[in-house]
């Protein structure tokens, strides 16, 4: 009704409410992968790519959570979600992500002995997390201290750490 459209318009190019919502979803999948490959391509330091891709996650999970829930929650607890447009859309998305570790990894920035899936599972559930919950928060959104503070966790576990030219905390080394 608000887009001043017959019913009957809608269903000749969608075969149903679900396909409609595909639609939309795929639109704002294939922006967000777009401004993705973007925001990673601005500077060549790891944690740097990292930072602008929580920051685009957070936001846009924060805007976009009603049409996110709406169109994947059916989805992700389907034995058959695998199959679905809804994965191959979150799958080329996420693909960014793991680009930018295996770069890390490849100059030695990340840790090569965790899988690559942990981290990535670990990445987009804890910012999905942060930002629903800052969504039912009454009180005003710092969303650069929220991506800020997960982002001191996240890299903690997965950065490599320098070496200690042999010292252990026996030494009285600090590590």
């Amino acid at each position: 009704r608000q887009a001043n459209l017959a019913e009957g318009t809608v269903y000749l190019y969608f075969k149903n409410k679900q396909a409609l919502l595909m639609a939309a979803v795929s639109d704002f999948y294939d922006e967000l992968t777009h401004d993705a490959q973007s925001v990673v391509q601005v500077d060549p330091d790891t944690l740097t790519k990292l930072t602008n891709l929580a920051r685009l996650h957070f936001e846009r999970v924060l805007d976009e959570w009603p049409l996110i829930s709406e169109a994947m929650g059916p989805y992700l607890s389907s034995a058959r979600y695998r199959e679905t447009e809804a994965f191959v859309l979150n799958r080329r998305y996420v693909e960014v992500f793991d680009l930018v570790v295996r770069d890390g990894i490849n100059c030695g920035d990340i840790r090569a002995d965790l899988e690559i899936s942990t981290m990535r599972n670990a990445f987009y559930g804890g910012l999905e997390h942060c930002a629903r919950s800052a969504r039912l928060r009454a009180k005003s959104l710092d969303s650069g201290f929220e991506v800020e503070d997960f982002l001191s966790i996240f890299t903690a576990g997965i950065m490599a750490r320098p070496e200690t030219s042999g010292k252990s905390l026996d030494d009285g080394a600090l590590l």
